[in-house]
């Protein structure tokens, strides 16, 4: 067998070498876009869950006590409420924007946000930030206690988006 018979067999070899190594990486990157796609499904989930869970421990407050209850609708309707009920209302008012204020710093939590969990966070607090906003008293607390009492970023993402 003379020398070009080998060159040429070991190019054979080399070029089905590198077939077959593109074959695998194009099955790795379709593993990994699956895998991904599935993180992302979980992140969701995830984000979709939470909400839930805030939401419904704060109902759940809401629905075992039906004097906060009547208190906090009229509170958001503007009505007028005597200082027990004021205090009340602002009680929960402040529950219930610690809680989105938990929800914006899991929006904004590195590979949650990569992730695509963010974005059903941030549809519920631009969703709620403006009905809350409507009331006067929640106005008029959120104006009085928003700077010490919330970070900076809630803050100025409450402020963006009621005046928005």
């Amino acid at each position: 067998m003379d020398w070009d018979a080998v060159g040429a067999i070991a190019e054979a070899a080399g070029a089905v070498g590198v077939m077959l190594t593109l074959i695998y990486l194009a099955l790795q990157t379709r593993q990994n876009s699956r895998v991904l796609e599935q993180t992302v499904r979980v992140h969701e989930t995830n984000a979709t869950r939470a909400n839930s869970d805030g939401v419904m421990n704060l109902q759940s407050v809401l629905a075992q006590d039906h004097d906060l209850a009547w208190i906090w609708k009229k509170g958001l309707a503007g009505e007028d409420l005597q200082e027990p009920e004021l205090a009340r209302f602002e009680a929960y008012l402040n529950m219930f924007l610690f809680d989105l204020e938990y929800k914006l710093y899991l929006s904004n939590v590195g590979e949650f946000d990569e992730l695509g969990g963010a974005e059903v966070l941030t549809r519920h607090i631009e969703g709620q930030i403006p009905h809350l906003m409507r009331s006067r008293h929640a106005r008029q607390w959120w104006v009085e206690n928003s700077v010490r009492t919330f970070g900076p970023v809630f803050v100025d993402t409450v402020n963006r988006i009621a005046e928005g």
